[in-house]
């Protein structure tokens, strides 16, 4: 059974094809993609088939025809079929009204991405792509050459590059990107760079051969918004980012005084803007997420503490170098005592014939993993980040253009997490 992701993604993609597929046809989507008109009921997936199979008699018309010819959509290695696609949207209301109104959204402003797409699509170069060979796979190699080329701080993934969950691309496009694989990969990539590769996205997409799209799942009024392509104007917004204090005062936690185990420090003046930091007790991996509740931006994270101290060792190396140290010595203590604290739980559940004790058994485990966590890592780590954060901040209302070196970190994290460093390349996201 494909991954409920993979369905959406997909789904999306498909209803692209679909809205491109009416405009060639001059059918206007609003009569077709309006999923709030519940009198031509267009509010559900099935009365969307049912009008179109009224109006659309001929087989090469079919929705299955048109999902064959124009997406494209694996899962890993299993290509996606029609059917699957199908009983999806008939289900999952949400994403299918989702579908309708970002694919009709993309179509009618697409024109406003780039001057290569005011053509009129042709039926030879509607193509829709998610997690296709071709163009995702292929793109994804090119980034691994580039990103193993790269100075640190790297990519932690592909998505830290451009998050987009699918892509347009023409015959050209596929191509193009074809040919860079077979010059670059096979050890020919030492050359290979960011650079490289988003020029060749950037001219792609002015061309109107490719566009890189990011999804949010909408089920109201869609907006599409271009990221890194003004990067002047961009830079100028992200200046308006620092660090601003924390959401609340960290604590140090103690047993007799439980505190939160995670440090959330804002990026703007918004209390709904700030970057949480937590220790996984489970997985024992740092995980830093982008929280914003006012912003345009899709939020992000960065995964590896490895990556954090990277970052922020382009503004100071002496307090990267002493998180890290910190961090990986920590770590390495909490995960031997956790998982004497697991094995002392599962011998302890196995020996149990009551459901209700294995669950109450479970759930101290849970607490006194969280507990060591907390005092064995984040005690540790969070206080020099806290007073380094402190200390290397500036008063914002005596110089409006001074950037101190908290505010820069702040700055930089945002860049990284949202996919808007000078080595992310250009997408959209459509929510």
């Amino acid at each position: 059974m494909t991954d409920t992701t993979s369905l959406a993604e997909s789904s999306q993609a498909f209803f692209c094809a679909i809205a491109d597929y009416l405009t060639i046809k001059g059918k206007n989507l609003k009569d077709f993609l309006d999923p709030k008109d519940k009198s031509k009921g267009l509010d559900t997936f099935t009365g969307f088939e049912s009008k179109w199979k009224k109006e659309f008699k001929n087989k090469s018309d079919s929705l299955p025809a048109i999902y064959e010819k124009f997406t494209e959509a694996a899962s890993g290695s299993k290509i996606i079929p029609y059917g699957e696609i199908e009983g999806f949207l008939m289900v999952d209301k949400g994403w299918y009204t989702s579908s309708c109104l970002i694919g009709k959204k993309l179509v009618e402003d697409i024109s406003s991405i780039s001057t290569g797409f005011n053509k009129k699509p042709s039926t030879s170069d509607v193509w829709y792509f998610r997690g296709d060979k071709d163009v995702m796979k292929n793109i994804e190699d090119l980034f691994k050459i580039a990103n193993k080329n790269k100075p640190d701080p790297k990519f932690g993934d592909v998505n830290k590059w451009s998050p987009a969950d699918i892509y347009f691309a023409t015959d050209k496009a596929r191509n193009r990107i074809r040919a860079n694989v077979s010059d670059y990969v096979n050890g020919k990539g030492k050359a290979y760079g960011f650079d490289i590769m988003n020029n060749m996205i950037n001219e792609l997409i002015e061309s109107g051969d490719l566009l890189p799209i990011s999804l949010k799942k909408q089920t109201s009024a869609v907006t599409i918004k271009k990221v890194n392509f003004d990067r002047a104007h961009e830079a100028s917004e992200i200046l308006k980012f620092g660090f601003y204090g924390f959401r609340k005062e960290w604590k140090k936690y103690e047993l007799a005084n439980p505190q939160t185990r995670d440090l959330q420090i804002k990026f703007s003046s918004s209390d709904r803007e700030s970057i949480k930091i937590r220790h996984d007790a489970s997985t024992a991996a740092m995980k830093a997420e982008l929280e914003s509740k006012d912003l345009m931006a899709r939020g992000g994270s960065i995964g590896s503490w490895k990556i954090f101290c990277d970052i922020l060792g382009l503004i100071d190396t002496k307090i990267a170098s002493e998180e890290l140290r910190l961090y990986n010595v920590a770590n390495e203590k909490y995960k031997k005592e956790a998982k004497k604290l697991k094995d002392e739980f599962l011998e302890k559940s196995k020996r149990m014939t009551n459901p209700a004790a294995v669950k109450l058994a479970r759930e101290q485990f849970d607490k006194d993993r969280g507990a060591l966590d907390a005092m064995m890592v984040t005690n540790v780590i969070f206080p020099p980040l806290i007073k380094w954060l402190k200390d290397n901040s500036g008063d914002k209302n005596n110089n409006p253009d001074y950037v101190s070196p908290a505010d820069r970190f702040m700055q930089e994290i945002y860049k990284y997490a949202t996919s808007r460093t000078q080595d992310s390349g250009r997408f959209i996201i459509a929510k």
